[in-house]
């Protein structure tokens, strides 16, 4: 198989269910991680995760020293408009893998080899989305970022100002590391079997290509390495397996008592299943697929603020 390594630098406090999202990677031996970081925390890390020790300040001043223009990196977040230069930042970390690729943490992970196939790692450039993205480890694909667009080399102006440009990933028409793709004529792998949950919804709904699916009854599955959702359409419950579940912006609860039990995943916790995976499919009614939560009320009061600041300056 093909060998790919995901380089997540992050700096600060994991979300409160990073286990989870480790466990997850264990169950896809065939991928790789590396992440560096300055959290020094505990955890059961598996055999495919590397950590890299180091501070947010040093990580700028290595990512600096490959380019000869002042960078403008204050913030953590800033990264995610680095992400596309991964492969040639961190050349050496790459060394001797046909993949690097870049990847939230604010996801639980499914049977990744289930979907990224060898019909599709014949794509330089595999998904467009900035919580999960694979380019090819060559030179032409490393420095893709250089290439000029409507004639500028756009990424200067990403790395010069403190600001998000989004250039991980497509956002509301702007240029990013899609576009150059598109625009040189590179092929992407764009069937993304992900449930990237809507944050301004207290449900949970998935984010499709160009809306938000309807309110349904549903409930997703974590169990062995395999993430399914079971959803209620008019007539009976079925079952829906995908890539991995992202949770972007959701402050979840975690009430997981055994890991190695099947983890149910509900606006807004993780919980042990209550009945038996061999009972769902006839069950189903009898399992929680809600509580109360203020994921909506949250998300629209933290944009009011926003709103506000911006009307006072």
């Amino acid at each position: 198989m093909r060998t790919i390594n995901f380089i997540i630098p992050y700096f600060g406090e994991f979300p409160n269910y990073f286990q989870l999202y480790l466990d997850s990677i264990k169950m896809n031996p065939e991928f790789h991680w590396t992440i560096i970081t300055d959290n020094e925390k505990t955890y059961d890390y598996p055999d495919n995760v590397k950590i890299i020790h180091t501070s947010f300040e040093e990580n700028k001043k290595y990512i600096q020293s490959k380019f000869d223009f002042p960078i403008a990196l204050n913030m953590p977040y800033k990264l995610c408009d680095i992400r596309p230069m991964y492969g040639y930042i961190y050349e050496d970390i790459n060394r001797g893998y046909d993949f690097w690729g870049y990847c939230d943490l604010d996801v639980v992970l499914g049977r990744l080899r289930k979907f990224i196939t060898d019909d599709v790692l014949k794509y330089d450039k595999i998904f467009t989305r900035g919580h999960m993205t694979i380019m090819r480890n060559n030179k032409r694909m490393n420095t893709l970022f250089m290439q000029e667009i409507n004639g500028e080399e756009f990424y200067k102006r990403v790395l010069s100002v403190p600001s998000s440009f989004n250039f991980d990933e497509d956002f509301n028409g702007n240029i990013n590391i899609n576009t150059i793709c598109r625009s040189k004529n590179i092929e992407i792998y764009e069937d993304e079997p992900i449930a990237d949950i809507y944050t301004r919804s207290s449900d949970f709904k998935r984010v499709l290509t160009n809306r938000v699916e309807k309110r349904t009854k549903n409930y997703y599955v974590w169990n062995k390495g395999k993430l399914i959702r079971r959803i209620k359409n008019d007539f009976e419950w079925i079952s829906e397996e995908y890539m991995y579940i992202h949770l972007q912006k959701r402050k979840m609860l975690l009430k997981v008592g055994d890991r190695n039990m099947p983890i149910k995943i509900i606006p807004n916790e993780f919980v042990n299943l209550e009945i038996a995976m061999e009972q769902v499919g006839q069950l189903d009614n009898k399992v929680k697929t809600k509580k109360i939560n203020t994921q909506y009320f949250r998300i629209r009061s933290k944009n009011l603020i926003v709103k506000i600041r911006k009307i006072i300056k």
